[in-house]
């Protein structure tokens, strides 16, 4: 059998501090448009020692191209202030519920198995899927949300079928907070217990300075205004955010 694919340490630190490298599947368990996700395996930077040496991960990378790690720079922002976020909302819910978001680490590809060898194309005729690796390429490593997650809120801010007002009141939440500054949408992930698990969030904000024509703040899935104006277009308030202010002049 072909080694398992391999990165080297992460280049980003967890909240703990720790580095890690993963050892992940030949592969991946979801293929979209953008990205390929493949189950894995943390190891820490000096064993044992790291927090979350042992744990399952998901490794992420592009389907359509071999990233750096400046091409992940919108990715890792979006996911870090939906984390900052979150924390503040938990303080309105608390012990009730919880809203938390994955914050992947970058990591570099040391190992790619080489699908071009014989028991590459075995493998290929059994489970194909069109991503392939490099060596040097850099992926993320996420938390590990299960093979299957849940679409609670859309890009665009439309209710998925597993309707939730607690992350209703959130994306509100995240508008009112940043008065005005933006809302958080795109929630994808795991409801375990009362405890909202997400990955992959989409940010929509008004522009940085005064030029509205000035490049999103958030990456390729930030739509501004329009992408404010759409989430409102959907939300319907509940008992959490009832009483936050609306937008009153957002145009569709």
């Amino acid at each position: 059998m072909p080694h398992d694919n391999d990165t080297f340490l992460t280049k980003d630190r967890d909240e703990d501090g720790s580095k890690y490298r993963a050892n992940f599947e030949l592969y991946p368990y979801v293929e979209n448009q953008e990205y390929a996700l493949f189950k894995g395996k943390l190891f820490g930077e000096y064993g044992e020692n790291g927090a979350r040496h042992g744990e399952l991960c998901t490794v992420r990378t592009s389907m359509n191209s071999h990233p750096r790690f400046q091409d992940w720079g919108s990715y890792m922002m979006c996911s870090k202030q939906a984390a900052l976020l979150a924390a503040e909302f938990n303080k309105l819910l608390m012990p009730r519920t919880k809203v938390s978001f994955s914050v992947p680490l970058r990591a570099q590809m040391d190992t790619a198995w080489n699908a071009k060898s014989f028991i590459g194309f075995i493998i290929l005729a059994f489970w194909p899927h069109r991503k392939r690796l490099k060596e040097g390429e850099v992926v993320v490593v996420e938390d590990f949300l299960g093979k299957t997650t849940s679409l609670y809120i859309s890009d665009t801010g439309f209710v998925g079928p597993q309707e939730s007002d607690v992350l209703q009141a959130f994306g509100h939440f995240t508008w009112n907070f940043t008065m005005g500054r933006l809302v958080i949408c795109g929630l994808r992930g795991v409801n375990r217990k009362g405890h909202f698990h997400l990955s992959e969030p989409t940010i929509h904000s008004v522009p940085s300075g005064s030029d509205t024509d000035i490049v999103q703040d958030y990456g390729p899935r930030d739509k501004g205004l329009d992408g404010i104006a759409s989430f409102f277009k959907y939300h319907r308030c509940n008992d959490i955010c009832r009483n936050m202010p609306m937008p009153t002049a957002l145009n569709t």
